[in-house]
Parts: structure tokens; sequence; C-alpha cells
């Protein structure tokens, strides 16, 4: 979106500089044999006209536009006094002047160029080839290289004149659309490339990424049902009196005292053989099996 604001920004400077510019014209004035002119093609377009100014002489404008701009150069030249003639491919041409209007707010550079030629000069046939000269008139001056009768200044400039009063915008325009649709044709299916491009690249990944996601969900699932040990349970404590309790934890001979004995829920067998260890310990203190033995022997 940035990109775009400044490309508009841009334009807008750029147009604004060339309204600021003032339109200057040029028409360069050209003596030059020029020979034959085509017939109007797909880049060009011949109109040719006459002017009771000068009888002897033919003109016509040569120009790049096709569509609505030579309409209006015929409109405009009727308007002034000149009659339009059909084009034709007859030789003899001179290129007299080129029309430049130097302005980038004004659509069309280069509106034309101005040509002219003697009205009597003709193109001869191929029978009369043998000739040595490529033309044929009734006026000796008017077959090249021989000049005789010169276009008046004054016609020339009504000319220029109607050449730079004419703007081809609307073909300018209509080129500029044409291009512009192009061009936009050719992004869009870029566009279409790219994301076709990306979609097939970014397949793969999702493919990679949903297994790992689901070797992750096994693995979490796993780990639920799996059951935790249980936790080890408490020794069991002897309840004895105080008075026998300091007695069994008086220091031994030794100077070491005997721990009591614990038992535990785990380990029966320790269990057992804690007790037995202890109730035979108890029995030696304090004299349980001899007072036992005496009152079986009584």
């Amino acid at each position: 979106m940035l990109t775009w604001f400044y490309i508009l920004f841009l334009f807008l400077v750029c147009f604004s500089y060339g309204l600021a510019t003032p339109i200057s014209h040029s028409s360069e004035p050209i003596s030059k044999r020029v020979g034959c002119l085509t017939w109007p093609g797909l880049w060009r377009t011949l109109i040719q006209f006459q002017t009771d100014s000068d009888p002897e002489i033919e003109f016509a404008i040569k120009t790049g536009y096709t569509m609505y701009y030579p309409k209006a150069l015929k409109s405009d030249l009727r308007l002034s006094g000149f009659r339009l003639q059909e084009s034709s491919a007859e030789c003899g041409w001179q290129k007299a002047t080129s029309v430049r209007v130097n302005s980038w707010a004004v659509p069309g550079h280069h509106r034309g160029d101005i040509y002219w030629k003697y009205r009597d000069l003709h193109r001869l046939s191929s029978r009369d080839a043998s000739r040595s000269s490529h033309g044929l008139a009734e006026s000796p001056t008017h077959v090249p290289p021989q000049t005789g009768v010169q276009p008046l200044p004054n016609t020339l400039e009504t000319i220029t004149r109607i050449l730079e009063d004419n703007e081809p915008a609307a073909d300018v325009f209509l080129v500029t659309t044409i291009c512009l649709g192009y061009l936009s044709g050719f992004l869009g299916l870029f566009l279409i490339l790219i994301s076709v491009i990306r979609r097939f690249e970014t397949k793969p990944k999702t493919k990679k990424r949903q297994a790992s996601e689901s070797i992750e969900l096994h693995t979490i699932n796993v780990e639920r049902h799996v059951q935790p040990a249980p936790a080890p349970k408490p020794a069991y404590r002897v309840a004895c009196p105080r008075g026998q309790l300091s007695r069994v934890l008086e220091p031994r001979a030794s100077g070491q005292s005997s721990p009591p004995p614990q038992y535990s829920v785990d380990n029966p067998w320790r269990r057992g053989n804690d007790r037995s260890s202890a109730s035979a310990r108890l029995k030696e203190r304090y004299g349980l099996a001899a007072g036992r033995n005496d009152r079986i022997g009584d």
C-alpha cells in the first residue's frame, strides 16, 4: 500500500511540473526529397489536400495516430480552406517540416510531418521506365532534381498551426489504456502463478506438520493412560512406654545406642525379621524369658 502511495505521489509531482512548464512549439524547416509516400498503414495515416493559395502544389500530413487524430485534422483543414484529396502512392514528395510540442502536460509530442509536391508530377508507368527521369510533369522545372515554385510560408505556417492546436489526446489515451490492459492481464497471470506455486510449496509442509502433531498427540495420550507408581507407605512405629523406651535407648557396652525397630508394609520379610529380633532383645533385656521359664517350672 505504501508503494502505491509513493507511485501516486511521484505521478502527481511530475504532472504538476508538466502543467507548470510552458508549452513550446517547434517546427523544423526541412528541404529533403523523400520520393514516394506509401499508402496509409497500421502505424501511420496520410492526409492529402490542396489550397487555392498554392495552385501548383499538393500538400500531405503524415502522422502516427490512426484513430481520432486524423479526423480532427481533416475537420480543421476544411475549416481553414483546404480541399481534401484521396491518398495516393504518387512519388515526388518533399518533406517541408516536422511539428513537435515539447511539454509533459500535453499528450503527443510528435504531431506529424508536412510534405509537398508538384501537382503535375506523376510517376511513370513500367513501359516508360527506360527514360532517364523517374517522373513526368508538364513543367520541366517540376521534375526532380530541378525545383521550381516553392510553397508559400503562410501556407506552411497554417498547416503547422493546425497540427499544434489539435492534440491527439484520444489516441494517446486509447493506446495507454490498451497497454495498461495488457500489463494488468500479464500481472494478474503472474500473481496467479505465484499463488499456485506457493500453495504447492506449502502443502508438503502442512503434511509434515500434521504428522509431527499426530505423533505428539499419541505420546501425550500414552502418558495419560500410564498410571504412576504408588507412593511408598510410611513405616509403622512401635508404641512403647516412656520408661521402657529410655531403657531401650540406653547405650550399649560399646557406647552406641540401638535404634528402635521400624516396620514397613513393602517388605514383610524384613518386618518379620525385625519384629523377632526386637522381641528377642526385649526379652533378653528385661528377663522376660527367665520369668516365663520360672512360672512354667512352678
